[in-house]
């Protein structure tokens, strides 16, 4: 949908995931998440992006906060806490 000098997508961002990857055991290793929308260009688009070295989705969670303008320094708590971004999905 056309909005201004971009789309809907270019201008916003929309994060889905299940919370585990596995139901049945309630794993949260290589869970699924799909992030939707370039942030006006603070999230990168048009890509696949698999940690390979086990990050935290709460690095994700972190970086599409400051991507919507939030100046936050950190996210999560205890094991799901960060103070660093997904360096590979910021634009």
């Amino acid at each position: 949908m056309p909005e201004g000098d971009g789309t809907l997508l270019d201008h916003c961002v929309i994060l889905g995931t299940s919370e585990v990857s596995l139901g049945r055991t309630h794993s949260i290793d290589e869970m699924p998440t799909l992030v939707a929308g370039g942030a006006c260009g603070a999230i990168q688009t048009g890509m696949h992006y698999r940690s390979l070295g086990g990050d935290n989705v709460a690095k994700l969670s972190l970086s599409l906060i400051r991507a919507c303008g939030i100046n936050q320094a950190s996210f999560g708590e205890d094991d799901a806490y960060t103070e660093d971004g997904l360096s590979g999905v910021e634009g």
